[in-house]
């Protein structure tokens, strides 16, 4: 349980929120640049995976640093929360779903750059649907584990409805591309502030 600590969970939440937000948001301007018409209203997110102008590329190579280290994220997580003494069934629940959604993703991930081949677009549907399914059960729980603790700040609870409802949302609305990306905010909100959960937990 070496790698699964306090402080290396800080370095992969942190490393992974980073290398999210800068080469997602690299991506979409490469993109942007050379077809203005992309936006949250009319694109999801994955749509970048075949993207023009090199964006298909960082997207990608985002995508897999982001997910790799999203897995000691949510581990460390897992095990600060049972440290704060909260029920290790939820734990591991949560824990399970966070890490089924990472791997869904991973999956993903070769799949990206063939989407025209109609075997690779139903794979990717369908590992999409796994990984909002899974993330939204594990927002649920996350949220059900940090209000029931009066030892974890409440805000920490808050920020896991927000997702867990987004989720659940998509779920239903995935055309409706505004809420889509209101889950991906979820899921950066999520990560920045469950970050900051580990470095306000005491080993």
């Amino acid at each position: 349980m070496i790698l699964f600590n306090r402080k290396n969970g800080i370095i992969f939440g942190s490393l992974s929120w980073i290398i999210a937000f800068c080469l997602f948001t690299i991506a979409i301007g490469l993109y942007i640049s050379v077809d203005p018409y992309y936006s949250i209203f009319s694109h999801h997110l994955s749509d970048l995976g075949v993207g023009k102008n090199y964006s298909n590329v960082i997207f990608i190579i985002g995508l897999a640093f982001t997910e790799v280290f999203q897995i000691p994220f949510y581990l460390s997580i897992g095990i600060a929360l049972k440290q704060n003494k909260s029920n290790f069934n939820l734990i591991k629940i949560a824990m399970g779903a966070s890490l089924i959604s990472t791997l869904s993703l991973i999956l993903v991930i070769p799949l990206l750059p063939d989407l025209g081949n109609p075997i690779c677009y139903t794979m990717h549907g369908i590992l999409g649907f796994i990984h909002f399914i899974a993330m939204a059960i594990a927002y649920t729980f996350y949220s059900i584990i940090e209000l029931s603790n009066p030892r974890i700040s409440k805000i920490f609870g808050f920020v896991s409805i927000y997702s867990a409802l987004f989720y659940s949302l998509t779920i239903i609305f995935f055309t409706i591309h505004i809420i889509y990306w209101l889950a991906i905010s979820g899921i950066f909100l999520w990560v920045f502030m469950h970050t900051l959960f580990l470095i306000r937990t005491k080993e």
